[in-house]
């Protein structure tokens, strides 16, 4: 079963030419410094590629994305979003091992602080160490808490459906946690392209599909040409078995991110003997 999105050849986590990679600018597959060098002297500089790192994130230009953070954490290693977005993309190419191990860098750097903490519960919950992670979780939030911990805050509950134990007798308070979290995440922007996207994710993937959709359309109108947005629309339509409708969306995923390797798969399958075998049965039902 694949766990990342795209497959990118990173070294292992705890090798030197990875922490090179993702702490000093350095181009993998070249070993030769990113851009060049270039130096961001001003906070403006460092916001402008965050920016941009954020942008291919959202995207799904990954590896991209990661240079972009690299550069930022050469010149200020001290810029959490650096970190986050670091973190993030590594958990969407399946790096689960080394998101968990650099969002603890992060946190050795920077703390405390409650955003990577956060986000390193996420890790734990990629990973399958689901205790440890409420541990994490289960702590006081209030309203000045950024959008960005609401959102991982979330995506943690959605995963995890059992708080019963913790939080209250009712057993959907994980869906329940997600939903007030998501809400929360949204309510500086509830059209954010980024964060619809990345709820429409979470949601897709536990098999909530209604609200997945509701989020995935409201992202994809922010950012019509988004591959991400248009592969994960494509896998909405195939689980509800609309192929015809999940063959266009994947086939628009592929025109704007020819390397985004799920949704080439997916078309492969949309088209395969077995698919269409299915459809034509549904039609002569």
């Amino acid at each position: 079963m694949r766990r990342g999105l795209i497959k990118i050849s990173l070294p292992d986590f705890n090798r030197q030419e990875f922490e090179d990679f993702l702490l000093k600018g350095i181009d993998f597959d070249t070993g030769r410094p990113v851009e060049n060098e270039i130096e961001l002297p001003s906070d403006k500089g460092i916001e402008n590629y965050i920016r941009l790192g954020n942008e291919k994130y959202f995207f799904s230009f990954y590896k991209e994305a990661l240079s972009y953070y690299a550069l930022v954490l050469k010149n200020n290693i001290q810029t959490i979003d650096a970190w986050v977005g670091q973190v993030r993309v590594l958990l969407d190419l399946g790096a689960y091992k080394s998101a968990l191990y650099w969002s603890e860098r992060g946190i050795e750097i920077l703390a405390p602080n409650p955003l990577l903490e956060s986000l390193k519960a996420l890790c734990l919950v990629y990973t399958g160490d689901n205790t440890k992670a409420i541990g994490i979780i289960n702590r006081p939030v209030s309203d000045s808490d950024p959008p960005m911990l609401w959102l991982i805050r979330g995506e943690i509950f959605i995963r995890l459906k059992r708080f019963r134990h913790i939080f209250s007798r009712r057993r959907d308070i994980g869906p329940l946690g997600a939903f007030f979290s998501f809400l929360k995440a949204l309510e500086p922007n509830p059209r954010d392209g980024f964060m619809n996207q990345r709820i429409g994710i979470a949601y897709l993937q536990q098999h909530y599909l209604e609200r997945s959709f509701e989020h995935l359309r409201l992202s994809l109108i922010s950012a019509p040409q988004n591959p991400l947005t248009l592969y994960f629309l494509a896998e909405y339509y195939r689980q509800k078995k609309n192929y015809r409708y999940a063959r266009f969306y994947a086939k628009k995923s592929i025109a704007f991110n020819p390397n985004l390797e799920v949704a080439i798969e997916l078309l492969q399958f949309l088209h395969s003997p077995v698919i269409r075998l299915r459809e034509k049965l549904r039609s002569v039902i």
